[in-house]
């Protein structure tokens, strides 16, 4: 009897099926209710919040939220009251439809005494309208805003973006103009890839690309990386250009190339216990690293996130270039046994899930023939999970690959 109730409730516990505790939470929420209607009658709203809060963590009911709106209103917290009456607008059932009316009338009041109309022009007009990081059209526009500060950000092709933060007072009428500037389209590109670009006298930095809208003038550029030598260029842009050049960079003769080539991103580069980068995807290549290094010997360590690594000593020959071809790959027959652990574990688990869920049932009924009949399909249940568990695990474990590398040298 002891072990069969401790199946029952182990089953339980792993289905899901807290059957007592919801009925529990349904009371609960109902007696919380009806004293949150008792306080919102007497205008007792602080009060009567707390119930309907309790109410709703209980039991999630659209109609507890409109409530809750009531006493933010009743308490003067608009702003809450506002997102309240939203959330029941959006999430109302069949049965709130009476409500869903008052709703809205309380929301136009409230919005009308917590924001503001905002006029938003600009010149060239066409321009999207960003606020709060959030799209609302395009200019000129007319919309309404709660009370408080935003972030207007005006956007355009062909003209700087410009922004600023505007402060919103209820009732007030707000217009908001933006002269935009015509600029020029600027893309530098560096080789080696990993090469720094550097405009000078701002803190605007660029690896292996630059690119920006730039307002019509002279821009003094410097280009450097560890192994080559540094170059300094001035790029003239005028309104509406659509520049594209490309810098490249001059290695030192006392120094050699390290090339790195991936079949896939994400793999992290130490060279002489230092993080260098990761391979990444580029427009004409796989996923690849570039560094210059210095002739001589240099200790390369490569790591993936699923912790495969690759450790190697190379030496380096001033003007060489050295690839290291990198290739992680799962052999045929680890990757069908790992396929197959899967699916055996997968099944194991629906099969013992499904089973439980019977098991479950037997044990509720009042006939001992159905009780004797759980208690075998809870041990089949449990047996079936373990075995289940034991071939996903498998799977996991055989599906991990292995980490190659092979080696090319080349002289400039």
């Amino acid at each position: 009897m002891v072990a069969r109730l401790f199946s029952f409730l182990m089953l339980c516990c792993l289905l899901g099926i807290p059957h007592s505790a919801t009925a529990k939470n349904e009371t609960l929420a109902r007696t919380e209710y009806k004293e949150g209607y008792k306080d919102l009658q007497k205008k007792h709203y602080k009060a009567a919040l707390i119930h309907y809060e309790t109410s709703y963590r209980e039991s999630p009911r659209p109609r507890t939220l409109f409530n809750i709106a009531l006493c933010h209103e009743g308490m003067g917290n608009f702003e809450e009251a506002i997102a309240k009456f939203q959330q029941f607008i959006q999430e109302a059932e069949a049965r709130d439809a009476s409500f869903l009316s008052e709703a809205r009338e309380k929301l136009k009041a409230l919005n009308s005494r917590t924001g503001a109309q905002v006029h938003i022009i600009s010149r060239p007009t066409g321009a999207t309208v960003i606020i709060d990081n959030q799209v609302r059209g395009h200019t000129p526009l007319r919309l309404h805003l709660n009370s408080g500060q935003h972030l207007l950000k005006i956007r355009r092709s062909g003209v700087r973006t410009s922004s600023r933060k505007i402060t919103v007072r209820a009732g007030e009428n707000i217009s908001e103009t933006f002269q935009l500037d015509s600029v020029g389209h600027l893309r530098l590109r560096a080789k080696p890839r990993d090469a720094l670009i550097r405009r000078k006298g701002v803190d605007d930095v660029g690896t292996g690309l630059y690119e920006a809208d730039l307002s019509p003038g002279r821009y003094d550029f410097e280009v450097s990386l560890a192994g080559y030598r540094t170059r300094a260029l001035s790029i003239t842009v005028k309104a509406k250009d659509r520049l594209d050049k490309n810098v490249q960079l001059e290695a030192l003769s006392d120094t050699g190339e390290l090339r790195i080539q991936a079949d896939q991103r994400g793999a992290r580069v130490s060279i002489d216990g230092l993080i260098v980068g990761s391979t990444r995807d580029h427009d004409d290549s796989g996923p690849s690293l570039e560094r210059r290094l210095m002739a001589g010997y240099h200790v390369i360590f490569v790591e993936y996130e699923n912790e495969e690594t690759w450790r190697k000593r190379v030496h380096l020959s001033p003007g060489e270039t050295l690839q290291v071809n990198l290739s992680y790959q799962l052999g045929s027959v680890r990757s069908a046994a790992s396929w197959s652990l899967s699916a055996v574990g997968t099944v194991g688990v629906i099969a013992g899930l499904t089973l439980g869920v019977l098991a479950v049932s037997d044990m509720r009924s009042d006939s001992q023939e159905q009780n004797d009949r759980g208690d075998d399909r809870a041990r089949t249940a449990g047996l079936l999970l373990g075995v289940g568990a034991g071939g996903l695990l498998g799977g996991h474990y055989l599906g991990k690959g292995s980490l190659t590398a092979g080696i090319e040298r080349s002289h400039e």
